[in-house]
C-alpha cells in the first residue's frame, strides 16, 4: 500500500483493512501526525488487529496484521 498522507489515505487505508484476510499484513508510510492519531484508534478498537509502528525519516511506518 502506498504512502498515507491525508483524509483520502485514511480512507483507503480502512477500505483495504476491512478486506484485508486474517493472517495477512499491510505495511504503509503515515506522514501526517493527525492521520497517525486517527489511524491508532482505528486499530486499537479492531480486536482482530495487531499493529507495529516505527519512526522513519518519512513519517511513521506501519504494519497491521489481521489476527
Amino acid at each position: 500500500m502506498p504512502d498515507i498522507d491525508g483524509l483520502v489515505g485514511l480512507l483507503k487505508y480502512t477500505a483495504a483493512l476491512r478486506q484485508l484476510p486474517l493472517g495477512d499484513t499491510l505495511c504503509f508510510t503515515v506522514r501526517d501526525a493527525d492521520v497517525y492519531e486517527a489511524l491508532v484508534r482505528i486499530v486499537e478498537n479492531d480486536r482482530h488487529c495487531r499493529m507495529r509502528v516505527a519512526e522513519t525519516a518519512e513519517g511513521r511506518r506501519m504494519r497491521v496484521t489481521r489476527i
